[in-house]
């Protein structure tokens, strides 16, 4: 599977202001695959997944990542690699 973006990067935000990324997924495998959970071990970043099934060579906006600051009381310019998917 690749992903894209493969890193995404924040604006400088402060609490009451959540930014939102899509990320996107293709399957390069021949089969279906359907992805069941996504997590992120910062309290900032809340994955949420959008389209679980993942068609064979399709690419789909799988997910979204939101960004909320008012989860941490340090706020400072985020470089993110993307969450687990199991």
């Amino acid at each position: 599977m690749t992903f894209t973006p493969q890193i995404v990067r924040f604006q400088p935000a402060f609490p009451g202001k959540k930014q939102e990324a899509k990320i996107a997924i293709r399957n390069l495998f021949n089969t279906t695959v359907v992805i069941k959970q996504i997590e992120s071990e910062n309290p900032e970043i809340i994955p949420v997944l959008t389209s679980p099934i993942l068609h064979p060579t399709e690419r789909v906006e799988a997910f979204k990542i939101i960004f909320d600051p008012f989860k941490n009381k340090q706020v400072f310019y985020h470089k993110l690699k993307l969450p687990y998917i199991y």
